[in-house]
């Protein structure tokens, strides 16, 4: 009688966790988030404001208002995506800032630009370019967090980004967004893929809406009513 053999027991060793680049190095996601918890020990931030809205609606122009007038650091998370682009050699082109983030997000989370940013920074703080609503998620859980969502007609937006250009040098033939294409991407942005830009769903839960489509000068009141509003010192 033939005996059977045991087969003899396979160890199946678990796949390595995903290493995520941060600083100019890679660690394991589970590590960054350990990195933050330590360095953020049951603390609350007094204030952290956001600021998300669409593409020329003048969000760096008021985060720079508010950095001036309250004195606190101001984060991007699209800052945060060119720094990944430098490290990869990969040209920072706006297609290829979106791409990087959606891809960013699917792989590791939507929270993983803002996780970099907290680890980074015990302040109060100023964060924009704020696109998907997971993203706010971290900064909710550790302080008070406020979300501003800044708006202007679609034709003033698209001139300011041609004007833009034509400051830095560019000639304005020479653009290569259309205002077609300009709205066409737009449109994308509005409502993507969980894990993709979802700039309507973020705008429609802004604690405060702001229509920014006069001047510096009337944004900059609109400041005033706003730092008022929450409270803030100057």
């Amino acid at each position: 009688m033939l005996r059977k053999r045991h087969a003899s027991a396979v160890q199946i060793r678990p796949a390595a966790p995903k290493r995520v680049s941060y600083n100019g190095y890679y660690i394991t996601l589970p590590r960054l988030k350990r990195r933050f918890d330590s360095a953020h020990p049951l603390q609350k931030y007094k204030m952290i404001i956001g600021i998300t809205g669409t593409n020329g609606s003048g969000k760096d122009t008021l985060a720079k208002i508010l950095v001036r007038r309250l004195n606190y650091p101001h984060f991007s998370l699209s800052d945060e995506l060119r720094e990944i682009c430098h490290e990869k050699n990969i040209l920072p082109s706006r297609e290829n800032l979106t791409n990087l983030g959606n891809e960013l997000r699917q792989e590791f989370g939507s929270d993983y630009l803002s996780l970099r940013i907290l680890g980074k920074t015990k302040d109060n703080f100023i964060v924009t370019s704020i696109r998907n609503p997971k993203e706010i998620e971290p900064f909710k859980e550790i302080g008070k967090f406020v979300l501003i969502s800044l708006t202007a007609p679609i034709e003033t937006r698209y001139q300011r980004i041609v004007e833009n250009k034509h400051r830095s040098g560019e000639k304005i033939g020479e653009s290569k967004t259309s205002f077609t294409d300009f709205n066409a991407q737009e449109n994308r942005e509005m409502k993507g893929e969980s894990f993709s830009q979802q700039l309507g769903q973020l705008m429609a839960i802004a604690d405060i809406n702001i229509s920014n489509e006069g001047t510096i000068e009337e944004l900059d009141n609109e400041v005033d009513k706003l730092i008022i509003k929450l409270g803030l010192k100057l």
